[in-house]
């Protein structure tokens, strides 16, 4: 059986993709560059659920899952925001950038859109908060407990920047081919509100 590694996506504007990257600019000479592996901005999104490797029979049944999940849904807008660490400043592994504001539109159709993938395609919802967030990126290597504490408190004087404005009209299905210089991603279906 022939599968991709998929998953359904809010695509980012270009001016916060571009205000993404200016973060990660003032935020680059403050970690040793083999120490953190760094989004590349083309690459940010608003991931709604990974759905793993995907058998290419089930993509035209997830294209219509899609167009149902957001039957009913408007734009809406998100402020892009706070700068954040998993699991913690102390120990960060993921640096990401949070998004506020209008957030139980979001909320609302990840949860529907989850429903409608158990019903269709069998799909394992996870069970934890949906927390939305964009990774920007990840700490390799462990740095020494000084640089650690230097990184996250770096990563504290961003939290008050506000990178922008988010406009949420649609979702996108993205297969996703893993390389040795990073992913790859392909659009293969929007459905738009």
């Amino acid at each position: 059986m022939e599968t991709i590694r998929a998953f359904i996506a809010i695509e980012l504007s270009t001016e916060v993709k571009t205000a993404v990257g200016q973060l990660q600019s003032r935020l680059k000479p403050i970690v040793p560059y083999h120490a953190m592996r760094w989004t590349t901005p083309k690459n940010i999104h608003l991931t709604l659920h990974f759905l793993g490797n995907t058998p290419i029979s089930q993509i035209e049944t997830i294209k219509t899952v899609m167009k149902q999940a957001v039957q009913g849904s408007t734009t809406f807008l998100l402020q892009v925001e706070n700068v954040g660490c998993f699991p913690n400043l102390h120990r960060p592994r993921v640096v990401w950038v949070g998004l506020t504001g209008n957030v139980m539109p979001l909320l609302t159709l990840h949860k529907k859109l989850g429903q409608h993938l158990a019903r269709e395609i069998d799909f394992k919802v996870d069970r934890r908060v949906y927390s939305p967030h964009l990774t920007i990126g990840r700490v390799k290597n462990l740095l020494a407990p000084p640089k650690l504490r230097q990184f996250g408190q770096a990563i504290e004087r961003q939290n008050a920047n506000k990178l922008g404005i988010l406009p949420i009209h649609g979702i996108v299905l993205i297969q996703s081919e893993l390389t040795p210089k990073g992913p790859i991603y392909t659009s293969i279906a929007h459905a738009e509100f």
